[in-house]
């Protein structure tokens, strides 16, 4: 067999620096977009993206081209710099150093997929669900 097949689903979730509220109702949006940008420029497709002020969620189709790692490490470093040096070079903008990561299962695709796009709503009513929150502790300094 030449070609290979993957269907191969991460959720990914990091936060703001210190967990600062940096993503307000104007950087949303391009802040979504340049992700899902830079997900298509590394061969993944974003299945979706949410999160609230301090967090994000993303649901992408991993391809194998390319490590976990590498990819959160090139979204996060592209992001910011696209945030804090082009679009907002006088406000501060930031990611925090870890990453949490886990695997989807086909079957639970949607389900991820209502969560993460729903992200402010879980956190408003205090409904969001905790293994699919987790990250670990900051390590900024």
């Amino acid at each position: 067999m030449r070609r290979s097949y993957t269907k191969l689903y991460l959720h990914i979730i990091w936060a703001t620096w210190d967990r600062m509220d940096l993503i307000d109702p104007e950087i949303e949006p391009v802040l979504y977009n340049y992700i899902r940008n830079k997900c298509e420029e590394n061969r993944c497709w974003l299945e979706t993206i949410g999160g609230t002020s301090n967090h994000l969620h993303i649901l992408v189709r991993f391809t194998t081209s390319i490590s976990i790692g590498k990819l959160v490490h090139q979204i996060k470093g592209a992001s910011s710099h696209y945030i804090a040096q082009i679009y907002r070079p006088d406000d501060f903008f930031k990611w925090q150093g870890g990453y949490s990561a886990f695997t989807v299962s086909p079957f639970q695709v949607n389900s991820i997929i209502t969560y993460i796009e729903n992200q402010k709503q879980h956190h408003y009513a205090q409904t969001q669900r905790m293994d699919w929150e987790y990250l670990p502790p900051p390590s900024n300094r």
